[in-house]
């Protein structure tokens, strides 16, 4: 879920992302659970729908602010440092 997204607008978002970037799982207060080891944007998690080639982030998003068919995927440990 996008969080304070406008009701009722839905959006198909392609969002081009800066080489090198940083990218962390959080809990739902904000702390940091863990960081992703690569520097593109982690697929998996943000790139729905299409591929972003390491560099977009590709999501639609349903007017009730939810990710269009958003399953989560398995976090891997070898992926991902723990904060």
């Amino acid at each position: 879920m996008v969080e304070a997204w406008p009701a009722g607008t839905t959006a198909e978002t392609h969002y081009k992302v800066c080489d090198q970037g940083i990218y962390w799982l959080t809990d739902e207060t904000g702390t940091r659970l863990a960081r992703w080891r690569g520097h593109y944007v982690p697929s998996a998690f943000l790139c729905r729908g299409g591929s972003g080639y390491g560099d977009y982030i590709i999501l639609s998003i349903d007017a009730d602010g939810r990710i269009s068919d958003y399953a989560a995927p398995e976090i891997s440990a070898d992926e991902w440092i723990v904060a």
